[in-house]
């Protein structure tokens, strides 16, 4: 529901990653400023969690300025949060090779490993 995917064995509470789930989407510009939340009600039983979860993870959102309650409204995105995403040039180093970066999902040293084979497949000795 809503796009976010909850990891039952992580390290990482519940309520944690429905907060990164969310800002992440914000900063994306996923969800637009002054866009209705679902209740927390609705959200819990979306996501087969305790209601407190998701209570917690709106109180992160709200404690670091991502979304405005009011009493009898609706709980809304904070006008302000969206980050305009740019493609960046991957960095390149003196002798012309690219540098390794981290991408999320992978692992530093499976990234290391296959960014090290790129470029030694590209400039042989």
């Amino acid at each position: 529901m809503w796009g976010i995917d909850l990891r039952y064995i992580d390290e990482v509470s519940l309520a944690r990653q429905i907060f990164l789930s969310m800002k992440q989407r914000i900063l994306a510009g996923q969800l637009s400023q002054g866009e209705a939340l679902p209740s927390t009600r609705e959200l819990a039983r979306g996501l087969s969690v305790s209601r407190n979860t998701v209570c917690e993870a709106y109180d992160m959102l709200l404690t670091e300025g991502f979304i405005v309650r009011r009493q009898g409204a609706p709980t809304r995105v904070a006008e302000g949060f969206h980050l305009a995403m740019k493609k960046a040039p991957l960095p390149v180093d003196a002798s012309g090779l690219h540098i390794a970066l981290y991408f999320p999902g992978m692992e530093f040293g499976e990234q290391f490993t296959s960014k090290c084979k790129e470029a030694v497949s590209e400039y042989p000795l």
